[in-house]
């Protein structure tokens, strides 16, 4: 069910058993969101956004508000309401798919830390940041830190330099004043940040098409050998 549904969004070409260039993009990436993230990147939802804003995006897909934490809806910077609005449409379109599909929903997009994100990311002071988002200062260190994470992946894997160069840009950003002094582990990232990805690496790791994608690969490079001969 899972290549089927790969197969249906680009990601695999099941008569062919094998991975497209969007499928390969999507074994980059580490996350539970992995296959929402890896669609917005190709549709270009990243693209020409400024750090702060980039990184206020990417926290609809790492954040998720504690049950019954948010009465009203989250504040959202004027320059995030119409990403925002793609991105949530993109991600309802892929929800239905899942749910056709009978496999595990992706979870919604939480707007919850876009401000604080966006705040912090272009250098406002903590104090600020914490007020308006009503967030414990641990909360916030720890979500934070995982989307830094997610930041440092799109700038190793998204197509498009400027895009890279903003994601890296706002990781810097983020990773500052209580958030850098704060270190510890991240979120289940790749093996090892730079590292050649060893085929399968990412199975288990994040959503069904996670595991689907790892399957395709390994297969298309058994068959295609070493040397890329069949």
């Amino acid at each position: 069910r899972a290549l089927e549904l790969l197969d249906g969004w680009g990601h695999v070409e099941l008569a062919a058993w094998r991975l497209t260039g969007r499928g390969a993009l999507l074994a980059r990436i580490y996350h539970e969101s992995d296959l929402l993230v890896a669609e917005a990147l190709c549709e270009g939802m990243f693209d020409g956004l400024a750090p702060p804003a980039l990184a206020g995006l990417l926290s609809g897909c790492t954040f998720e508000a504690r049950a019954g934490r948010w009465r009203e809806a989250p504040r959202v910077p004027k320059a995030l309401l119409v990403p925002f609005g793609a991105l949530d449409a993109l991600a309802e379109r892929l929800r239905h798919d899942e749910g056709a599909h009978h496999l595990p929903r992706t979870r919604p997009v939480d707007r919850g830390l876009a401000l604080a994100a966006f705040q912090w990311a272009g250098g406002d002071r903590l104090e600020r940041v914490l007020e308006r988002a009503e967030m414990a200062p641990g909360d916030f260190v720890r979500n934070v830190k995982q989307l830094v994470d997610l930041l440092r992946q799109l700038a190793m894997v998204a197509p498009v330099p400027a895009t890279a160069d903003a994601a890296r840009s706002a990781a810097l950003g983020l990773e500052r004043g209580v958030v850098a002094a704060m270190a510890g582990p991240l979120s289940a990232g790749p093996p090892s940040a730079g590292a050649e990805e060893e085929p399968g690496a990412g199975e288990g790791t994040g959503s069904p098409a996670k595991g689907a994608s790892a399957q395709v690969s390994r297969a298309d490079q058994s068959a295609t050998g070493p040397g890329g001969q069949s």
